[in-house]
């Protein structure tokens, strides 16, 4: 196959107007140096990537308005999800109220008669249009990304209102809870895709801060509603979500101060209570696929960890009461290397997509332990060098 070349003016465009938050910009910098060695070994990743921005560019954008079911508020602006884990209750006629069956996802829940899928497409779609356009220089990606995000929070016809109170309803028992929250934390993908489509001023300065009220609206909601701050006393991979959002939230908008807060609470809040001396996350392991929410716990960590070089607290090192980041991806790379030695009961087993990414910012955070977690990636199934997270964290 003939190598994709990332055009010289793509290579030139103008990092310093492209604020980024959660990706850094010094890695796709490099992944775009590395593009231009003969037989670069990303190619296979940018090739999927642009292919599916391809497959993106003749879709119409999604909305919140396009769901068929609606919540009790009958407004359907509002999102709304059903429970994922939650089932129709067989010794009922009518199925309610619903029970709930752990690591069994209920196929209702992943339709588009509600918003679940809808919300993650989007925030996926504006990132990999967001990718194409930085990566080729090709206006027409940033484009439809730009269309997405006016879609879904700038048109008064189609946006969505700046909260979750019908997020993760559970039929028959509650309109609506604050694990709605897990549902929204790829948001930082559209935070990030406005700096990456920035060079081609697409969205102006009024569209821009009625998107910074819109998060600081959702922020506002997350913290002072009785079921937005439900989901903050969360222990486990939920509350951690819960700080990667609001910090990434608060970083877009510029409230600094309160990304030190979150960043500061959740070392003794989060990390201190969740990741043991050895590395376990008791409260991930005493799930049905531990595996899965230790590997999605600790991509939460490592988030918040990018988090913290923005406010100059080094979160990848910090210790408390004997316990660090680091500890919480070490116990876990000798199963990610062997699945098979993995010692709990699990009903999925390994994620690899979800693997990857969290060896691939370890590599990053912990440069004199690179080579360690390079080593293990190196034996990954050849079908994740395809992935798009080997753009995203060259280190």
């Amino acid at each position: 196959m003939t190598p994709i070349k990332t055009p010289v003016t793509a290579i030139k465009t103008a990092v310093t107007a492209m604020k980024l938050y959660t990706l850094d910009v010094n890695c796709l910098i490099k992944a775009k140096a590395i593009l231009q060695q003969p037989f670069s070994p990303l190619q296979p990743a940018l090739r999927r990537l642009l292919s599916e921005a391809d497959m993106l560019r003749d879709q119409s954008p999604e909305s919140v308005t396009h769901k068929t079911l609606l919540p009790v508020s009958g407004d359907i602006h509002d999102y709304y999800s059903f429970g994922t884990y939650w089932w129709p209750n067989p010794r009922k006629p009518n199925g309610l109220p619903y029970v709930r069956r752990d690591g069994h996802t209920n196929p209702q829940s992943q339709n588009d008669d509600t918003d679940t899928q809808r919300i993650a497409r989007m925030c996926d779609r504006c990132l990999t249009l967001g990718l194409a356009y930085y990566f080729t220089g090709n206006s027409r990606y940033a484009q439809v990304a730009a269309e997405q995000i006016r879609c879904w929070f700038l048109d008064a016809k189609t946006r969505m209102n700046p909260h979750l109170n019908y997020g993760q309803a559970i039929p028959g028992i509650v309109s609506g809870r604050g694990t709605g929250l897990i549902d929204t934390r790829m948001m930082w993908m559209v935070i990030d895709t406005l700096g990456l489509i920035s060079p081609a001023k697409l969205l102006d300065t009024e569209d821009t801060a009625v998107l910074q009220q819109w998060f600081r609206d959702f922020n506002h909601w997350m913290f002072h509603s009785e079921v937005g701050h439900s989901e903050y006393v969360w222990h486990n991979n939920h509350g951690t979500w819960y700080d990667v959002q609001r910090a990434a939230n608060a970083m877009f908008y510029g409230d600094r101060g309160l990304v030190t807060t979150i960043i500061r609470q959740g070392i003794t809040q989060r990390l201190a209570a969740q990741i043991a001396q050895d590395g376990k996350q008791w409260m991930e392991l005493e799930r049905t696929v531990p595996f899965h929410y230790s590997l999605f716990n600790m991509e939460a960590h490592l988030l918040l960890c990018r988090y913290g070089e923005h406010i100059e607290i080094d979160r990848w090192e910090w210790v408390q009461d004997g316990r660090n980041v680091q500890q919480g991806v070490d116990y876990l790379l000798p199963f990610i290397a062997e699945p098979e030695l993995w010692p709990y009961r699990d009903l999925r087993g390994i994620d690899y997509d979800s693997a990857l990414r969290l060896l691939l910012q370890a590599a990053r955070g912990y440069p004199q332990d690179a080579k360690r977690y390079q080593a293990v990636l190196a034996t990954f199934p050849a079908e994740t060098l395809t992935s798009r997270d080997r753009l995203l964290w060259q280190s």
